[in-house]
């Protein structure tokens, strides 16, 4: 009986025990959930952002579907790197830590970002500083730009903006944000007089249990239709993707060309966007305008040529696709 009783003492000790410390665990995350501030709504929407840093200001609009920026000709601007920083705002949460200049939050060290709404009013106002030290970057200091508490946050909204800080411009001459899908078919028009020239993408074979039938390119042109060669039209369409101006300028400026020269891209919806080379603009570059947008810039004389391969060029297995591939590719 004696045995019987003490074991039980002992198991009660245990559990008594055990409480105390699951009590005091708890009482510690209900304190440090207590602190824990949200800084961003998590479904916030906005119009507008401004990002200020060292005295300059970078202002993105979204306008029809895509972000701007309208101070470099009306833009395009990089919905990867933009919708990464609203990613990493979006819901962000901190917990308070001390001091403000040690964490880079000083003017001249801190990135203040406003997000607004469509009518240019303040949403959320925020300035970010340093990231925490053991994160590998990945988290920062931030505080709301009306208030000296600061908070560590487990985000870092300055990764997506690079450094140095330079406007988040997409300076493709199709942009990512021009919402052009995979293209199907491209209609190459070099120049009055000069015969035309068409890749189509068109299913090969029948379906069978093997596997759906394969999409092939197919070239065509008035005096013959044949299948291209699959890596050099793949490597000729990734280059019209990638193509980038050497400058963006106003379209006011764009010059007509005496044989104009233009290539219409068709999507897998049907939808085209056309693309104008236009006339010399200098020794080394050439005007081009995406006619979807407006928007006109030079590209090289170089990178205009190469958007008018013959069609022997296409039917090439040997050097074509390295024409147009970039290095290391």
């Amino acid at each position: 009986m004696i045995r019987y009783t003490s074991g039980l003492v002992v198991i009660l000790a245990v559990l008594l025990a055990a409480e105390r410390i699951i009590g005091r665990r708890q009482q510690r995350l209900r304190t440090h959930q207590s602190t824990i501030v949200q800084i961003v709504p998590p479904r916030i929407e906005p119009r507008i952002v401004d990002i200020h840093f060292g005295g300059r200001q970078w202002r993105y609009v979204y306008h029809q579907g895509a972000w701007r920026y309208p101070a470099y000709h009306d833009a395009f601007a990089d919905p990867a790197r933009l919708e990464g920083l609203l990613r990493a705002l979006r819901g962000c949460s901190g917990t308070p830590a001390d001091g403000a200049d040690e964490h880079g939050l000083a003017d001249d060290r801190r990135v203040d970002v406003i997000l607004r709404d469509v009518q240019g009013r303040a949403m959320v106002a925020v300035q970010v500083g340093d990231a925490v030290p053991g994160t590998g970057g990945r988290e920062c200091y931030m505080r709301f730009a009306d208030e000296d508490q600061v908070y560590h946050v487990h985000t870092n909204p300055r990764l997506p903006l690079g450094h140095p800080l330079r406007p988040l411009v997409d300076l493709r001459v199709l942009p990512a944000g021009l919402g052009l899908g995979p293209a199907t078919a491209v209609t190459i028009l070099p120049a009055d007089g000069m015969p035309q020239l068409r890749l189509e993408q068109v299913f090969t074979g029948t379906p069978s249990p093997a596997g759906p039938p394969q999409r092939i390119w197919r070239l065509v042109t008035d005096t013959r239709e044949e299948d291209g060669v699959d890596a050099s039209v793949r490597a000729y369409v990734a280059y019209l993707r990638r193509l980038t101006f050497t400058r963006l300028q106003h379209p006011a400026r764009f010059e007509v060309a005496e044989k104009p020269r233009m290539l219409i891209l068709t999507d897998h919806t049907g939808r085209q966007d056309t693309l104008e080379v236009g006339a010399r603009a200098s020794d080394q570059d050439t005007w081009i305008r995406l006619r979807t947008t407006g928007h006109s810039g030079t590209i090289t004389q170089a990178q205009a040529e190469l958007l008018f391969p013959s069609a022997q060029a296409l039917l090439d297995t040997a050097h074509t696709p390295a024409r147009y591939q970039r290095p290391g590719e």
